[in-house]
């Protein structure tokens, strides 16, 4: 079992891996959930995977155990930021404007934010990746 951060610097030096995660969110959110998200080839991807994003996969040879998508709070893309804030904006409709009970992340807290998020979400994805072995 690895674990392989990814940026758009790196994918093409970890062959399908990337495409695999994307496959992995799928089969998650879409096929399991049954959430209408958007979709091409199996793969389920976002207005949040831009180059500032980094995606953390867990895996064993090609198959994605886990896997987290990072972007920092302070991210821009067109009039997206990141997925809480966003939905607490009333920007996303399908996630409730209540997901928040105060300030976004990034307003609460002093310091790093994006190393804050990481620190919170990396036991997480461990977590995940040991319940799937």
């Amino acid at each position: 079992m690895q674990t392989t951060t990814l940026s758009f610097d790196n994918i093409h030096t970890h062959g399908t891996l990337f495409t695999n995660v994307l496959r992995a969110r799928h089969q998650s959110f879409i096929v399991q959930r049954k959430w209408n998200l958007p979709q091409v080839d199996g793969m389920e991807f976002d207005q949040y995977d831009t180059p500032q994003s980094r995606w953390i996969a867990v895996h064993d040879g090609g198959q994605v155990l886990a896997g987290i998508r990072l972007t920092p709070t302070t991210a821009r893309c067109g009039i997206y930021s990141y997925m809480i804030r966003d939905a607490q904006a009333g920007l996303l409709a399908t996630i409730p404007d209540t997901l928040l009970f105060g300030q976004p992340l990034c307003r609460q807290r002093s310091g790093n934010p994006a190393a804050s998020l990481l620190l919170t979400m990396c036991p997480l994805v461990c977590a995940a990746a040991s319940s799937a072995i």
